[in-house]
């Protein structure tokens, strides 16, 4: 555990493995956005359950600050199924596997239904959630974030272009 003063984090610790983005809410609070659709739909599952066994969801009382209360998710997924975006199938495959803890897997056979509605509704929530700005947005290019952080860190020099050596882009 360490503390992060660059993000005006002093006194608070964090696991020194795990990077944490910080946004700021309008109101001047930290938030951390969810890594995807994924891990949103999930905290989703397990506030609705927490609710329904007679939890009281407070704002700011988690072990991190979201940028969204669970209603939020919900009115996300509820305006999907009114405009058809999700079909009752999917709602029914995101219940299932949400209140399991883990996803479907396509490569068990009686799963494959099941993981290719999950990941249209995935694909489908994450849109609405990454222009919210609850989820932290996908790099577009099919190359993972961390690969363009790791370019722009291995070269020191200032006349870096932004592509290789045969002239491709990094």
């Amino acid at each position: 555990m360490t503390d992060h003063p660059e993000s005006g984090n002093e006194g608070k610790k964090i696991a020194a493995s795990v990077p944490v983005p910080v946004l700021w809410d309008a109101g001047g609070v930290e938030t951390v956005p969810f890594a995807d659709a994924q891990e949103a739909w999930f905290w989703f599952i397990q506030a609705q359950q927490a609710r329904d066994e007679g939890a009281r969801i407070v704002q700011g009382q988690g072990l991190y600050p979201r940028p969204c209360e669970p209603i939020d998710i919900f009115r996300v997924l509820d305006r999907l199924h009114r405009n058809r975006r999700l079909l009752r199938d999917h709602l029914l495959v995101l219940r299932h596997y949400g209140r399991r803890m883990f996803p479907p897997d396509a490569r068990r056979p009686k799963e494959v239904r099941a993981a290719q509605l999950w990941d249209e509704a995935m694909a489908r929530i994450g849109e609405v959630l990454e222009k919210k700005g609850i989820v932290r947005p996908v790099a577009r290019d099919g190359r993972p974030d961390w690969f363009l952080d790791a370019c722009v860190y291995e070269r020191d020099d200032a006349s870096f272009s932004g592509t290789d050596d045969d002239g491709g882009r990094v």
